[in-house]
């Protein structure tokens, strides 16, 4: 299943945030699932899913990770598609 995703160089290491469906982060488990797969694609990257509504985002990972996944300027990085 390819995701796309965005990664940046965080203070600890770095982050992956993927843009997903809002069926995939609805369901908590599943959730959890997919971040652990993107995690272990990545080497083990700290990683954090979004998905937009409306004016909002819907966020799933860890919390101290969010304000990378809401950022403005995350949307004008490049994009990577992660094969899962």
């Amino acid at each position: 299943m390819p995701l796309t995703a965005r990664v940046i160089d965080g203070p600890n290491g770095m982050i992956a945030v993927a843009d997903v469906s809002p069926e995939q982060v609805a369901d908590q488990n599943a959730a959890r699932r997919l971040l652990r797969r993107l995690s272990m694609a990545l080497g083990g990257a700290q990683a954090v899913l979004r998905c937009k509504r409306g004016n909002a985002f819907v966020l799933e990972g860890e919390g101290h990770l969010y304000r990378y996944a809401v950022d403005p300027m995350l949307d004008v990085l490049p994009t990577v598609t992660v094969n899962l």
